[in-house]
């Protein structure tokens, strides 16, 4: 998996985008094995639903690496997803004993423990990644399976993730070897990377993106810069602004070549 060596977060980034078919048939399949698309021919997609929550996550298993991907929050402001997302509960006793978030600890635990056995079989080259909400599951799935024993995933990249551990267990994650394996992508004018601090503290180490309006923030003024800075099509915009002042066009041709997989 990334053959071509390039920059992990600009490589795994249109497969959050991808997530967001879930509902399209086989479309996530077609998109990856169809030697048509050319993503990842002969891989297996394995996929996971969480009924009451709307959560969403699939894998992929291709060249002996392992790839977990989450979506972010489904349904409306007040659905299931969205009614545990604003609050870290720290009322409740499970946010001191889980150490953070109890809605995003359990939703990262489900996806976990459902892929466990092939998560242990590929051990350290394991990749979680997620957007939003999925960004908060991939971290804690992350930990949840180095606190069972399990080997150091490769990297654990959260896309315009919220923070999701409590101040002592964000330090125990970072001490642990996963703070060295966790990016944590940021845009300028996202709200969601301010969610739930000060209770929480972010982990990893930080990539911000450039300070850049993108285009759909043009559209819709300052309203756009609330809805929009958090959209898929902004992340892609970023990343490509990202590889270009730095020169690496092999990584803007990559995400411009699969842009189409955006739906916001």
């Amino acid at each position: 998996m990334n053959d071509e060596r390039l920059f992990d977060p600009a490589y795994y980034f249109p497969f959050c985008a991808l997530a967001a078919h879930y509902k399209e048939g086989a479309f996530i399949e077609d998109a990856i094995s169809d030697p048509h698309y050319g993503w990842l021919p002969g891989a297996t997609v394995h996929r996971f639903w969480h009924e009451e929550t709307l959560d969403f996550s699939y894998a992929i298993e291709h060249g002996g690496w392992l790839l977990i991907v989450s979506l972010g929050t489904e349904g409306g402001l007040f659905g299931p997803g969205w009614k545990s997302d604003l609050s870290p509960q720290i009322e409740m006793p499970e946010f001191k004993k889980l150490g953070g978030h109890v809605d995003f600890i359990q939703a990262g635990q489900r996806v976990a423990d459902h892929f466990r056995d092939l998560i242990i079989a590929y051990g350290m080259t394991v990749v979680q990644i997620g957007h939003s909400r999925g960004a908060a599951e991939a971290i804690a799935g992350a930990w949840r399976i180095n606190r069972l024993g399990g080997d150091l995933p490769s990297r654990v990249i959260s896309y315009c993730g919220p923070a999701v551990l409590n101040h002592e267990t964000s330090d125990v994650y970072d001490k642990s070897g996963l703070g060295g394996a966790t990016i944590r992508l940021t845009m300028h004018h996202d709200p969601v990377d301010l969610a739930g601090l000060p209770f929480l503290k972010h982990v990893g180490t930080e990539l911000p993106m450039p300070n850049i309006e993108t285009t759909a923030e043009k559209a819709h003024g300052i309203v756009g810069q609330i809805a929009y800075g958090h959209a898929y099509s902004s992340v892609f915009e970023c990343l490509i602004e990202y590889h270009k002042q730095r020169g690496e066009l092999r990584e803007v041709k990559y995400l411009e070549d699969r842009k189409w997989v955006c739906t916001v």
